[in-house]
This record gives structure tokens, sequence and C-alpha cells, in this order.
């Protein structure tokens, strides 16, 4: 009997260690998650870290600000105000870390600053250049069922080669030539590389005066050359338009009309290729493979 009661008190000792071992780990387990929960309202853990949101959203605005620089540095409104702030910040995010290691001084950073402002002026002069003189609009026409003017009313033409045409290949270390004839101005521009001289003609290898019986030989071989029978641009797939043997020509008129086709296999082609032989013959070396008499 004696031994009954004693092992029945062994049970409920054990059981009772059991419940109490049980009920630790529950509250360690609860303290834990506790600790894990944010705040109602806030990104901020209980235990002052914050929540993956919040970083990724620290880390997307760790960037500097105008104020920023302004604290930082005792900046005045009169400090900066040669410069385009926020075009420079834009284009120049840089963290508060990378400002306090490169510039350690208000004097560093007005210099860094005028430096930018250099750059973005330079590049906005480059815009506004090509935006007044870039001819690239040539290739931008609609020429689909519309009859040419006529041809002495032409302001300016430009002819340029497919992407790289094999039959150019002894003249033209790239297979690419282009020409803008500038009626207006009574020049030509020439380039023999990869860029079309008519987007930018700062580019150009050559520039030749014209005369006025050359504008006659260009505008009568304009008429001669049925380019209405070349490919328009509405009419052409992008596929075409990329293949190394299709030319493009651009035209506009003084009453601003502008015209744009394209045709394959120039060099195979008698009266376009009389026409591209006259526009590269005023340049000191013709580019064009002579082919009009095996063509006639």
């Amino acid at each position: 009997m004696k031994r009954l009661i004693r092992l029945g008190l062994m049970i409920l000792i054990l059981v009772s260690f059991i419940s109490c071992i049980a009920a630790v780990g529950c509250g360690e387990m609860n303290k834990a998650a506790e600790r894990s929960l944010p705040i109602k309202g806030s990104n901020t853990q209980v235990d002052g870290s914050q929540s993956i949101n919040e970083q990724e959203k620290n880390a997307m605005s760790d960037v500097i600000t105008t104020d920023w620089l302004m604290e930082k540095y005792h900046l005045s409104a009169q400090d900066l105000e040669e410069f385009d702030m926020a075009a420079i910040l834009s284009d120049h995010p840089y963290s508060p870390e990378t400002i306090e290691t490169f510039y350690p001084d208000k004097e560093h950073l007005i210099r860094s600053l005028r430096s930018l402002q250099q750059d973005l002026d330079r590049e906005k002069e480059e815009e506004q250049w090509l935006a007044e003189n870039s001819r690239s609009y040539l290739f931008d026409g609609n020429s689909e069922g519309k009859d040419l003017p006529p041809a002495d009313q032409l302001l300016y033409l430009s002819l340029e080669s497919g992407p790289s045409d094999y039959m150019l290949s002894d003249n033209s270390p790239t297979g690419k030539v282009s020409v803008l004839i500038d009626m207006v101005a009574c020049k030509a521009y020439y380039r023999f590389m990869n860029q079309g001289v008519a987007e930018d003609i700062r580019l150009a290898q050559e520039i030749v005066d014209l005369s006025e019986a050359d504008q006659y030989l260009i505008t009568n071989s304009l008429q001669d050359s049925s380019v209405e029978q070349w490919i328009v641009i509405g009419t052409t797939t992008d596929t075409l338009v990329e293949q190394p043997e299709v030319w493009r020509l651009g035209l506009e008129f003084s009453d601003g009309s502008i015209y744009t086709y394209y045709i394959d296999n120039l060099t195979h082609q008698v009266e376009p290729l009389k026409l591209a032989e006259l526009l590269f013959s005023f340049c000191s070396h013709s580019p064009m493979p002579q082919k009009i008499t095996e063509l006639s």
C-alpha cells in the first residue's frame, strides 16, 4: 500500500513539472512574438527595428536633396542661384555618404556643382543646336499617294545608303555613305561613316560649294529619277528599312512638305543610280561604283 501511495506522488510531481516547463515555453514564445509585432499605424517593430517595406522605402529615398545640402554645408539660396539644382540632382542622385566622402566642405561642393552645371549647359546647347539645324526629319516624311512638287522648289535633299551596302565597301570603311544637299546655302555635305550627315552636318567629312549649274543638274536629275516609283515610307516595313541594300531619300520643298522614299538595290537600277552618282560626283572622291554603262 505504501508503495502505491509513493508511486502516485511521484506521478503527480512529474505531471506538475511537465506543466511548468510547457507554461514557461509558451510564455517565451509569446514574448518573442510580441517583440516582432509592428505597432499599429507604424512600420517600426516593438524592438525598434523597421519593417522590410520601410527599409526599402528609405533605401529609395536615401538620396540628397537641395534642403539637405543647404543644411549640411550652410548654403544660402544665393549660393545656389546659379545652379539648376532640380536637373543636377535628377541626373546625379547621390547618397549623403557619397557627398560627405568626396566633398568635405562648402568650397569643394560649390566647385563640383559648377562643373555639373557647365555639363548641363553644354547638353542643352547641343540639344538646341540639333533642334535648329538637324535635317534628320527628312526621313520622317509620308509620301504615300502624294505627287512631288516641282523640283525647282526643292530646299533640302538627303540620300543615305543602307546600314552597310557591300557595293560601297571599296570606298567606305563601313559600307555606308550619305549626302545632304542644301539648296538654300548652296552646299553639299558628305559623310562616309556610320552616322548620316543629315542628322548633324558638323560630322561632314567634306563640304562642297554648289554652283547654280550644279543645282540645275540636281533638280533635273531628281525629275528624271522617278522617285515617286520608289517605295514610300507608309508602305515600308521596319525589316525592309534595316536591310543593307535599302537606301533612303528625304526631300523638303519650299511649301514645307517632306517626302521620304526607300529603294532596294539602288546600285542595280539605272535612274536611281544616276541620281546617286550625280549627288556624290561633287565630292573629291565619289564612293559610288561605276555601273551606269553596264546597266544602260
